[in-house]
């Protein structure tokens, strides 16, 4: 992973694991902005995805920067995220141990 400014280039490529033992990070999807650690914008092209905010989904595992699994409960979570509609909303709310560290 390389910076520029502090400014994460790196992409986030997203593999959704079935299984929770397998999984990097563990996430939880919030249903408000104010409740998540991460705000995160879905990109339809590889290309597109930027550092920890701005996900491209992989069909392949061994393509994937991060293998991530929803949980169904809040507190099993790492990570809590909001999928925000626009990509310009996309960004960390809090301070947070795994920042940087999924793309």
């Amino acid at each position: 992973m390389w910076c520029n400014n502090n400014k994460e280039l790196v992409m986030a490529k997203i593999y959704i694991e079935k299984s929770r033992s397998s999984a990097d990070f563990k996430i939880y999807e919030e249903s408000s902005r104010s409740s998540a650690d991460l705000c995160v914008y879905v990109e339809s092209s590889k290309s597109s995805a930027k550092g920890d905010e701005r996900w491209f989904y992989e069909s392949s595992k061994s393509s994937a920067d991060s293998k991530v699994y929803f949980e169904k409960s809040r507190s099993s979570a790492d990570l809590r995220v909001f999928f925000e509609k626009s990509r310009s909303s996309a960004k960390w709310r809090k301070s947070h141990r795994l920042r940087g560290r999924i793309s």
